[in-house]
């Protein structure tokens, strides 16, 4: 769906991959799933943003000031 997504739009959209509940992924296992992850977005949308990985149930909660900068950003807020 992204795929045919972004080739309707031809690169007029600015995507952002955002990566939720990273804390899910089995210890071990994350650098191998999160790197297939990341090829297949690029693969989908190579013009996309770079992923921004996420989790609120970690302590402190990971990667939300991060996602919440790049919002800000692509408002034109800072």
């Amino acid at each position: 769906m992204l795929g045919s997504l972004y080739e309707r739009c031809k690169g007029t959209l600015t995507l952002q991959a955002v990566v939720t509940k990273v804390d899910t992924i089995p210890l071990g296992t994350s650098v191998e799933v999160v790197g297939k992850m990341r090829d297949q977005i690029r693969k989908a949308a190579p013009t996309c943003l770079p992923v921004i990985l996420t989790s609120a149930k970690m302590s402190p909660p990971y990667g939300i000031a991060d996602l919440r900068k790049s919002i800000a950003e692509a408002c034109g807020i800072i």
